[in-house]
């Protein structure tokens, strides 16, 4: 039953309690197998985002989902309700998949750390939606150098949890120059990785831009040496008489573009001024060709993004929002230079 509560610090807390009413008399007529989809609303302290349906199709979905007393209670009850002796395994006529719906408001803990500025620099969030988040404590740390410097330390029920910080990033990128052939005159003259932790769902959260110079040429294939994932820019020098130069890309299409879609080949003639820029108007997954003004003075220089990875952490579309799924994209690329490494071990938080 539901209880109220007044911790040390006098807050008073409101405890859900939890009722199930289950009979397995229905489920138990069809045999060993497990058959059928429950569903079940409830309230708890904690055990997930409230309004937001989940499933479970084994007692490990529930223990990762729920508190460990709950999760035990309705293993038995969803997945093993046969009486002991009737199978080997308990499972009698236990149901094949559970959709829970945690229906009681709740709110998920949060605080953000700020930097010396007193600019919020990063955000921490309880893992689950609860009042026991409040009991999260979290201390700023200062370290002794920048290699053993620790981040913070949180503390709940009596256990610190480090986390450290220094210069050990979670992701490792290397872009090998020297690894692939350039034609004569193309250069590489910068690659830069950008993490934004905090990003919202739907925003690029990991980049890898790059920078490279190129002479007047023929047309020439950079894609054995260079990732595209968006438009591209293009700068000049000043050009004798003011004149404009065109530099013309083929590739295929990342986005649908006015009446050409994502996947197609296309060519785009790109005009720039003198001593200017212009970005190309499509955005591409992949450039086949580059072919430089036969009238270009001097060089000029690429920018945009080799990889723009997009987080989304509810929805249906391809997501980057892990270290992993950002590390295996990028070493897609490894034929061309890139490699990507984890330098820690996948943490779990409070």
């Amino acid at each position: 039953m539901a209880t109220y509560t007044t911790n040390s610090r006098g807050q008073r807390q409101y405890r859900p309690g939890t009722s199930v009413t289950v009979t397995t008399s229905a489920l138990q007529s069809g045999g060993d197998a497990e058959r059928g989809i429950i569903g079940v609303m409830y309230e708890a302290s904690r055990g997930g985002q409230p309004k937001v349906p989940w499933s479970a199709t084994s007692a490990g979905d529930l223990t990762a989902n729920l508190p460990a007393n709950l999760a035990w209670i309705w293993s038995k009850l969803l997945f093993s309700p046969g009486k002991p002796g009737t199978s080997p395994r308990r499972t009698l006529g236990g149901a094949g998949s559970v959709v829970f719906c945690r229906v009681n408001p709740a709110t998920q803990s949060t605080i953000t750390l700020n930097d010396v500025g007193a600019v919020g620099a990063l955000i921490i969030n309880a893992s689950d939606w609860g009042l026991y988040g409040n009991d999260i404590q979290v201390k700023v740390e200062t370290g002794v150098d920048d290699v053993t410097a620790k981040l913070f330390t949180a503390k709940y029920a009596g256990v610190e949890y480090e986390i450290e910080g220094g210069n050990l990033p979670i992701v490792s990128l290397l872009y090998d120059d020297t690894f692939v052939a350039k034609p004569a005159g193309w250069a590489v003259t910068a690659v830069e990785a950008t993490i934004a932790p905090n990003a919202a769902d739907g925003d690029v959260a990991t980049s890898v831009s790059y920078a490279f110079t190129a002479p007047t040429d023929i047309a020439r294939d950079p894609s054995t040496w260079m990732a595209f994932d968006g438009p591209v820019t293009v700068a000049i020098g000043a050009q004798t008489a003011g004149a404009a130069r065109d530099v013309i890309f083929t590739g295929v299409l990342k986005e649908d573009y006015l009446t050409e879609s994502a996947g197609d080949t296309v060519t785009e003639t790109l005009n720039v001024l003198s001593a200017d820029s212009a970005t190309t108007a499509r955005s591409w997954s992949e450039i086949t060709s580059i072919d430089t003004d036969d009238a270009l003075e001097g060089d000029a220089t690429f920018t945009g993004y080799a990889f723009a990875l997009t987080k989304y952490t509810a929805s249906a579309v391809a997501t980057y929002n892990t270290a992993t799924s950002v590390i295996d994209r990028i070493n897609q690329k490894t034929a061309r230079g890139f490699a990507a490494t984890a330098l820690s071990a996948r943490s779990t938080f409070l």
